[in-house]
């Protein structure tokens, strides 16, 4: 079995470290990999979390993707497989220079012939067949896509996006396996699995609990640099840190023109599932060893290899997103201007609104 901790980057690489550790004691026959489809400089993460700014991350360059992890996993599946030939699939990584990111010279000619091939009893044995099992929105489909070098699965900041099972075939040799995320009965508190991204956010139908077990955590006053609504000496709740997200954000409700605290609340989940919003744990015993991770070998390698391949994702990217607060639909961009007070603007999607008194 092979563990996989996927979306590393938008965590420090001691605390990345410290879960493969504690992972290998407690399960000494799995291998633990380390993974993101996203490689982000250690340095920025670690600036936003200790400045409070909430994270952003880089538009990818077209048809392209720069994992970091294949190699890594390669070799894991090398240590429980060994009598599996690899030679296709090493050959594959390891062609694959850090600026050029085409996958077509390694892509599979005849797929029906190899699935058929595939199916048939007579020569499974040919090859090593990889399932990707896992919780909901966990990056599943983009592990998928990074392992093969380009997008060949769907994939959604919605869990339950992947609807059945699909077979991608790396090499001619190996085929990887993607299923619908598994939810098992679970002791941890709900808003733990919202925060968490196991249930699609538009199915909360009561949001304020989980922002504020993320307000316990977090300090999202000061994060998202809000304004009490009713003056700076009140005491914050999860209702008055939605409303004072939805007056910074310019969400109202069309008919009355009132603050739109739910739409906060559920943009303020969004921020959170999608890693925007960092949350994160670390292993029992952790604070007790924790300049050792830091100091650890495996550490400081992974910390300069995420570095290497975001310089490199950066430069082929086609922008840096400026505001991680903009990273929303069209639909729900609004321009925020000095000189205008956002507590006066009336929402003009009712053509009667302008008649309201207050």
């Amino acid at each position: 079995m092979i563990l996989v901790l996927n979306k590393v980057d938008i965590s420090r690489p001691e605390h990345a470290v410290a879960w493969k550790y504690y992972f290998t004691s407690r399960f000494p026959n799995i291998q633990v990999v380390l993974f993101t489809n996203f490689p982000k400089d250690p340095e920025t993460v670690k600036e936003n979390a200790s400045k409070g700014k909430v994270m952003s991350r880089v538009h990818r360059k077209k048809g392209g993707f720069m994992c970091y992890g294949a190699k890594e996993f390669l070799e894991a599946c090398q240590i429980c497989f060994p009598q599996k030939n690899f030679e296709n699939w090493k050959w594959k990584v390891e062609s694959e220079t850090l600026d050029k990111f085409d996958d077509s010279r390694h892509d599979v000619k005849d797929f029906d012939s190899l699935y058929k091939e595939w199916e048939s009893e007579k020569t499974q044995n040919k090859f090593l067949t990889i399932g990707i099992v896992g919780y909901p929105n966990v990056g599943k489909s983009s592990f998928l896509n990074g392992l093969k070098g380009r997008k060949v699965a769907s994939v959604s900041k919605t869990p339950g996006h992947t609807k059945y099972f699909q077979t991608i075939f790396i090499t001619n040799d190996v085929v990887l396996c993607d299923c619908p995320g598994l939810v098992f009965p679970s002791t941890m508190d709900k808003q733990f699995q919202i925060v968490s991204g196991l249930f699609p956010i538009s199915q909360v139908r009561e949001p304020y609990t989980s922002v504020g077990f993320i307000a316990e955590r977090i300090n999202l006053v000061d994060l998202l640099k809000l304004k009490h609504l009713s003056g700076e000496s009140q005491t914050w709740s999860a209702w008055t840190i939605c409303e004072a997200w939805a007056k910074l954000r310019g969400f109202r409700v069309a008919k009355s023109g009132r603050l739109d605290a739910y739409r906060a609340a559920n943009h303020l989940l969004r921020l959170a599932t999608t890693g925007k919003i960092n949350i994160y744990s670390t292993p029992p015993g952790y604070s007790l060893s924790e300049y050792q991770y830091i100091e650890e070998p495996e550490t400081i390698n992974l910390y300069a290899k995420l570095k290497k391949y975001s310089n490199t994702v950066a430069s082929s990217a086609q922008g840096f997103r400026t505001n991680a607060h903009l990273d929303v639909p069209e639909e729900e961009l609004d321009e925020r201007t000095s000189t205008a007070d956002a507590d006066a603007r009336i929402s003009l999607s009712n053509r009667f609104s302008v008649l309201r008194v207050d």
